[in-house]
């Protein structure tokens, strides 16, 4: 049978979005944040890159007393655990830190657990109960500044 005259052959549009959601980025960063706390201690900024506050004793210069002293950057030896003391950087013990993810993840499966529910329904409702303005922001604000294609919220 021949082709049918007069019809053009449509191309297939991609559906989805390639934009950036900033809602679903947003709740992805709090869960990761509650699994962070819960396990390791700290943020995930800090967990990934090791960065964190830590105090050392160290000697006054002029008088020789004992002082605190607090500075930012690689801290193995603090009390949260990071990925580069995970692979051993440094002074750092890897079964030590394993050990101190474990102890922590037994001690606080349930405020997890009950944070990243939370987190899950917070963050339904509120999609939910904000879809009006998500919709504005999304059909006149974005398009108006350009960031239509890169940017959802």
């Amino acid at each position: 049978m021949a082709r049918k005259r007069g019809k053009a052959k449509r191309r297939s549009r991609r559906r989805n979005s390639r934009a950036f959601n900033v809602i679903n980025a947003a709740e992805m960063y709090l869960q990761t944040n509650v699994l962070t706390q819960g396990v390791a201690g700290t943020n995930p900024l800090t967990f990934l890159t090791g960065q964190e506050t830590g105090t050392s004793t160290q000697a006054h210069p002029v008088s020789g007393r004992a002082m605190q002293v607090s500075s930012f950057g690689y801290h193995p030896s603090a009390a949260s655990v990071t990925l580069p003391e995970l692979f051993g950087v440094g002074n750092a013990n890897p079964s030590a830190a394993y050990e101190s993810m474990a102890a922590a993840a037994k001690a606080n499966w349930m405020p997890i657990l009950m944070k990243s529910v939370g987190i899950r329904i917070g963050f339904n409702i509120g999609k939910k109960l904000l879809s009006r303005q998500r919709s504005f922001i999304n059909t006149k604000i974005l398009p108006a500044t350009g960031l239509q294609t890169m940017v959802k919220v």
